[in-house]
């Protein structure tokens, strides 16, 4: 009997000791659960007033932008010009994504598909062809700047034709026609362009990389776009001398650091790609503020908060002759000039034809936001 109730006295204090445990675990995983929460909520109340700090901007808004909207824009931004495309420029294209190595390799000719030889029969079908690849490459080359050892005016629609009992037959191809290669005046052999290329993306990977957040979150896009636009700001110079053969493209502004609109464009564009930032290169005409003559001109629009605005790094890096030329543009203001602005400011000066080359296929581009980013 006694050993009975020694057995169930037992039981009754082992039960309270499990109770006792089970709610002192939970003390303390709610106690410091709550100190996790206050101190994670009082270091990003820091982490945010620091960068308010450093940019100086008081009240900036730091967007994380994971919605469906932002992410339709990022990928249609990657391909903005080939959606542009009716079929047969986009087949033309895709013919262009498809063969980059053979380029690169300097194949002497890439055959198109059956479909096109069948328009090469055609009345005025020449003349179809021949403009969907001018279409086409216009649209290649500003959806894929990162491809800058490639040059346009190198490649050529050939058509050859041979004629049977049944009738001609034609083929249709890209070619390189008179000359060596496909290359930009600045590379001269493959291995040139795959050291060139490994060049090129350690350097945009430095850049990425020094911006302290994760390139591939939908997040901090005000701090991507700041960034990228002040390292080819203050370190690329504007080719006045039209001296450098790669003053067209991002190889010229980002390794060479001289270019001209389209490679200071160009450059900007690839960051932003590699940054996750919807972005697009814009072609037009630019206006001078005392001659008030216009001339060809390229810059970006980008998307943040919902819409998209305009930036011009060029016009943000004017000729200053100073060795202290960066604090002269931060300290007048002159280096955010044209800084993600509306349509109000940037249709001053710029006007956005959507015309890569004369008598091509006119883009269209987004509707700005009205006013400047705030």
């Amino acid at each position: 009997m006694i050993k009975k109730i020694l057995n169930f006295l037992k039981g009754i204090i082992t039960f309270v000791l499990i109770i006792t445990i089970i709610l002192f675990s939970i003390y303390l995983g709610v106690k410091y659960l709550s100190k996790d929460e206050i101190v994670k909520i009082q270091i990003e109340e820091i982490e945010k007033k620091f960068k308010q700090y450093i940019l100086g901007q008081k009240d900036i808004n730091f967007i994380e932008l994971k919605d469906e909207n932002f992410k339709n824009e990022l990928e249609k931004s990657k391909n903005y010009h080939y959606i542009q495309l009716d079929e047969n420029s986009k087949t033309m294209y895709m013919v262009l994504e498809n063969n980059i190595e053979n380029f690169k390799s300097g194949v002497q000719k890439i055959n198109l598909p059956t479909k096109l030889n069948d328009i090469a029969a055609k009345e005025n079908g020449q003349i179809i062809l021949h403009q969907a690849f001018q279409d086409a490459w216009d649209a290649f080359s500003k959806d894929r700047p990162e491809l800058f050892y490639l040059d346009g005016n190198k490649f050529f629609l050939e058509t050859t034709t041979t004629k049977t009992i049944t009738g001609t037959t034609y083929d249709v191809s890209i070619g390189k026609g008179e000359n060596r290669n496909y290359y930009a005046d600045g590379f001269q052999t493959k291995e040139q362009i795959e050291t060139a290329i490994q060049e090129f993306d350690q350097i945009t990977d430095q850049i990425v990389k020094s911006i302290p957040l994760e390139k591939n979150e939908y997040t901090y896009s005000y701090e991507k776009i700041l960034a990228a636009h002040d390292w080819i700001v203050d370190n690329v110079v504007y080719d006045t001398a039209m001296a450098n053969v790669n003053k067209n493209n991002a190889y010229g502004a980002v390794i060479q650091k001289n270019a001209i609109c389209e490679g200071y464009a160009e450059a900007f564009k690839i960051l932003m790609d590699r940054l996750e930032v919807p972005c697009i290169i814009v072609c037009g005409n630019g206006q001078d503020s005392i001659s008030q003559k216009e001339e060809k001109h390229a810059w970006n629009y980008v998307y943040i908060g919902g819409k998209w605005y305009g930036i011009d790094t060029t016009w943000d890096d004017p000729i200053i002759n100073s060795s202290s030329a960066n604090e002269i543009k931060k300290s007048t203001g002159i280096k955010y000039k044209y800084f993600l602005k509306g349509s109000k400011t940037m249709n001053k000066d710029h006007v956005a034809t959507g015309e890569i080359v004369e008598n091509g296929k006119i883009f269209t581009y987004p509707e700005l936001s009205i006013e400047d980013f705030k």
